[in-house]
């Protein structure tokens, strides 16, 4: 009877499965975007669609054995290690380690896999085609590329939410309600195929990505570098940008790709890092000043003055000059540009208003 009943099982599995494949193949001829039994047949989808997901009611105590492909495994990382992790990648999630580590143990997952999802979707956030761009530069906060599936708020297919916390708290919810709740499944190794179907991805590469991540940050937790923060804002005071990053004379962004905010002529200018000071006069940046730290360097533009010499140590939140609009400039602002081991970046998220 046993046999019977799972053969019976598995013959009406195969008939879903093949219908499933049917109803796709048909959709993805006709240009029809679809979701069949929770595949989609989006090109730029990265996560199987599913329901909102409610939140755990009772805690689960972690695995705490050697097998790192668990997610309900005791912490692997630190919210500190996260931040070290989202930072050098320049991510625009960067300083969210606290929420990642919080959640997971709301959620008894190892946040590592929450993280290593998010580099592996979207290199944290700062792949220029991540479907979660939206054009003035912010984002959807949608970490695991989730899609929208009755969500309230979305962005095209995608979810949108208002801001990186939401973003994760419902990624975790999702994974611990769907998929180690509702399907039985613990490991990443069993998720992965369903979270991100072959249909649209290569499933082994996406599994030893991850896999290799969490096993790596485990055996060397990555640390902040000396100066490998940015503290503070080059204004004291709200911020308003002008202009974001790769957007309008700021594209494309590895030419021109800084960010303007909002400033008088001789506002005060402030580092944001610890660097050496060079003091330049180019077109179109006008009079400038870059501070070049060890990881960081940034680049202010358009200043009417400069008050810190070239080959001179600068600390962050030291006053380094002022606004203006010398060179090619509409009005007075600062122009801000940043980049991280040479390579530009967008500062927006990693900007922090100071009073």
């Amino acid at each position: 009877m046993i046999t019977t009943a799972l053969r019976t099982a598995h013959t009406a599995a195969a008939g879903l499965a093949a219908l499933a494949a049917a109803a796709m193949l048909w959709a993805t001829l006709h240009g029809e975007a679809v979701t069949v039994l929770g595949w989609s047949n989006g090109l730029t989808a990265q996560a199987a669609p599913h329901p909102v997901a409610q939140p755990v009611a009772q805690p689960v105590t972690p695995d705490t054995s050697g097998d790192l492909t668990l997610l309900q495994h005791a912490p692997t990382i630190s919210a500190a290690q996260i931040d070290a992790v989202l930072a050098n990648y320049g991510s625009p999630a960067a300083g969210t380690g606290k929420d990642w580590y919080e959640a997971g143990q709301r959620y008894a997952i190892n946040p590592a896999v929450g993280v290593a999802f998010f580099v592996h979707e979207s290199t944290a956030g700062t792949n220029p085609y991540w479907a979660g761009w939206k054009p003035d530069r912010s984002t959807t906060h949608n970490v695991g590329n989730i899609i929208c599936a009755g969500y309230p708020t979305c962005f095209g297919r995608f979810r949108d939410y208002p801001d990186w916390r939401t973003g994760i708290e419902d990624w975790y919810r999702l994974i611990r309600t769907e998929y180690m709740d509702g399907r039985g499944l613990t490991t990443v190794n069993q998720i992965i195929p369903i979270y991100a179907p072959s249909v649209e991805n290569d499933v082994q590469a996406y599994i030893d990505a991850v896999n290799g991540m969490v096993a790596q940050w485990a055996r060397n937790p990555v640390q902040p570098a000396a100066d490998n923060a940015i503290h503070g804002a080059p204004l004291h005071g709200a911020l308003a940008i002008t202009q974001g990053y790769g957007v309008g004379t700021h594209a494309p962004a590895d030419v021109w790709g800084g960010v303007d905010y909002a400033a008088q002529t001789g506002e005060p200018l402030y580092a944001i890092i610890d660097g050496t000071a060079d003091v330049s006069q180019t077109w179109p940046c006008g009079l400038g000043l870059k501070v070049k730290g060890a990881t960081y360097q940034t680049l202010y533009c358009h200043m009417s003055r400069v008050d810190v010499q070239t080959g001179q140590p600068v600390s962050a939140g030291q006053p380094v000059g002022a606004a203006g609009a010398s060179g090619e400039a509409s009005g007075p602002h600062v122009h801000l540009e940043l980049r991280k081991d040479g390579r530009i970046i967008d500062p927006t998220h990693l900007v922090q208003e100071t009073k």
